[in-house]
């Protein structure tokens, strides 16, 4: 077996963690991708950014996963996961700032975001565990049982 440069590859191996987020399919760059948009989004409703550029902001965002999740059913590609947090996030943050409630918002973005940043980190992911997508490597099955 050949040495594992990457420390979480190594931990994953010695813990015995399915791991099913990688590069294949493009679901590492759009999960990054997805966390900067929902943290971008997040600290303009912190800072108090107003309803209708938070509007622009957020059908940006939406626009975007739906782009991404397009790709994954159409094009075969791994980037469900983030097409569907950039399309209902924005939209509970947005319609969290227009019920007057931006705390909420602001709550509901960081709580995805952290769960975005947990994904990326542990390359580990439930919604892909569910859907038994695998993005590490052609060769990898995903642990599908409880």
């Amino acid at each position: 077996m050949a040495a594992s440069t990457n420390a979480l590859d190594l931990a994953a191996a010695k813990l015995g963690v399915p791991i099913n987020v990688g590069m294949q399919g493009g679901d590492l760059p759009t999960r990054y991708f997805s966390a900067l948009t929902l943290s971008a989004l997040t600290a303009a409703a912190w800072l108090g950014v107003s309803y209708s550029n938070l509007k622009i902001g957020a059908l940006l965002a939406g626009m975007s996963g739906t782009i991404m999740l397009m790709a994954g059913l159409v094009f075969s590609q791994k980037t469900h996961f983030a097409g569907m947090i950039l399309i209902l996030v924005p939209f509970l943050l947005l319609a969290s700032t227009a019920w007057q409630l931006r705390w909420l918002g602001i709550l509901i973005g960081l709580l995805f975001v952290a769960t975005i940043t947990f994904n990326i980190a542990s390359k580990r992911c439930g919604v892909n565990k569910i859907f038994g997508i695998v993005s590490v490597g052609e060769n990898e099955v995903c642990e599908t049982g409880v």
